[in-house]
């Protein structure tokens, strides 16, 4: 039986069998969340924000709250591992030339799998409303705003996903 842990800017494999008490789980170091000396460069991004979580494919996915290809201008990144330590950034969330965000920005909340075979996230911040954002992304990476939240007072949906 395999568990996923999530400790501090890596990615753990804990591995045990229940059949024995006597076993002992091992646990190793599949990937790490690498950044430069001053943090100017994270190009997985930076500070797990969820995750990791398996889907049917067998792989793990999760978020990162900051960063990506640079801090000042990504907020966040969506990335995959494969159980055996391959990773990609199958999406990251980044400013546009104005400072915006409109895909999103600081995917914090966790996101589940669909039937199709997609995650489904909200994001804290960004999109049209600055007020956070549903979206879809496919095991592939093909990513896809859903909805904007809206950040008016007396909106139906509320100020956001975290307010």
């Amino acid at each position: 039986m395999r568990y996923v842990l999530s400790m501090l800017a890596s990615l753990f494999l804990v591995t045990a069998s229940f059949a024995e008490p006597a076993t002992t789980p091992t646990i190793s170091q599949v990937f790490a969340f690498l950044c430069n000396k001053n943090f100017s460069l994270c190009p997985d991004g930076f500070d797990p924000a969820l995750g990791p979580i398996q889907l049917s494919n067998g792989a793990l996915y999760g978020t990162t709250w900051w960063a990506g290809q640079g801090n000042s201008n990504y907020g966040g990144t969506v990335w995959k591992v494969t159980t055996s330590g391959k990773a990609s950034v199958l999406h990251t969330f980044a400013s546009n030339t104005k400072g915006q965000f409109p895909n999103g920005e600081n995917p914090v909340i966790g996101f589940a799998e669909g039937k199709d075979g997609s995650l489904y996230g909200v994001t804290e911040q960004g999109g049209t409303n600055n007020a956070g954002v549903f979206y879809r992304i496919t095991a592939n990476g093909t990513f896809k705003v859903l909805y904007n939240f809206c950040s008016v007072s007396g909106c139906p949906d509320g100020p956001g996903p975290l307010d």
